[in-house]
């Protein structure tokens, strides 16, 4: 762990470790920003980057998703994508608070939220959503009246091949990305 990468939630006493701390190590290793000996700083603030807009990615198209769960009438499936979108936002703005940074403010996401475009958006996505709401309560039905819902009477072993299909591509897959990254450090 480089001086840069170390927590202040590191105790005095004996360098024990918060809670925080191991959860934070294991949030840096899962978006692979834990050990970067590859980079130069440039790229290193290019990937932080590309993960900053890859979440804003994933909030936008879940936010779209939502309002299409919302036209299908799937109301409690909605919700939860619309409450779960905005966790990583909690989670890297206590990330960052953890270490000193204020994220709204030194990112910009306090002279977004100020602006009135963001305003006009959040007043349009709520109006959508009641009229999506609304729309279903007058008609009895949804917007888009069809079912995700698969209907199996019986099991069958055929309904497998596909997911054993997907494991195993997904392990050639892996030993491909694993032998080309360490040919990529010789």
């Amino acid at each position: 762990m480089s001086s840069h990468d170390r927590n202040p939630d590191e105790t005095a006493s004996g360098g024990r470790r918060s809670s925080w701390s191991r959860i934070d190590d294991t949030l840096e290793r899962s978006a692979g920003i834990d050990h970067m000996p590859l980079s130069d700083e440039r790229e290193q603030q290019v990937i932080v980057r590309a993960l900053a807009v890859g979440y804003s990615a994933f909030r936008w198209i879940a936010l779209a998703v939502a309002l299409v769960l919302l036209a299908s009438g799937l109301l409690f499936a909605a919700v939860l994508i619309m409450v779960t979108a905005d966790i990583p936002r909690l989670i890297a703005t206590g990330y960052a608070r953890r270490r000193g940074v204020e994220l709204q403010s030194q990112s910009g996401l306090a002279r977004n939220a100020a602006r009135p475009i963001e305003l006009i958006a959040t007043l349009l996505y709520i109006g959508v959503v009641a009229g999506l709401i609304a729309f279903n309560a007058a008609f009895g039905h949804p917007l888009i009246p069809w079912s995700w819902r698969f209907e199996f009477e019986s099991f069958d072993a055929f309904l497998i091949i596909p997911f054993v299909g997907a494991a195993i591509g997904a392990f050639f897959g892996w030993r491909l990305r694993r032998r080309r990254y360490l040919a990529s450090l010789k």
